[in-house]
């Protein structure tokens, strides 16, 4: 799997992302990462989207934090555009 940092910076701007297409040569899984916890359920369905016409092959994923208490909406926002992988912590026990 590929996690794609930082959904925040780029989400709006896909060109920014390395070439998609290639790294699903290496890999059957693309994920977005809210790793500011910033994103809203509607930026994370539109970057899942895009993600979905650019790596049509892969699995697409999600993995968000939950700094504006949106991290379970925006998992939703993420399978209901066509994401079929979400990762998640246990009980609050991830990197903070």
């Amino acid at each position: 799997a590929v996690n794609i940092t930082y959904l925040s910076n780029w989400w709006q701007h896909p060109a920014r992302l390395p070439d998609i297409a290639r790294l699903t040569e290496h890999s059957t899984v693309i994920a977005a990462v809210d790793s500011h916890g910033a994103c809203e359920p509607a930026e994370v369905g539109a970057a899942v989207a895009t993600l979905r016409t650019l790596a049509p092959r892969a699995k697409v994923g999600f993995h968000g934090h939950d700094n504006l208490g949106l991290a379970l909406a925006n998992s939703i926002a993420a399978v209901d555009n066509g994401a079929t992988v979400i990762d998640a912590t246990f009980s609050g026990m991830g990197r903070g």
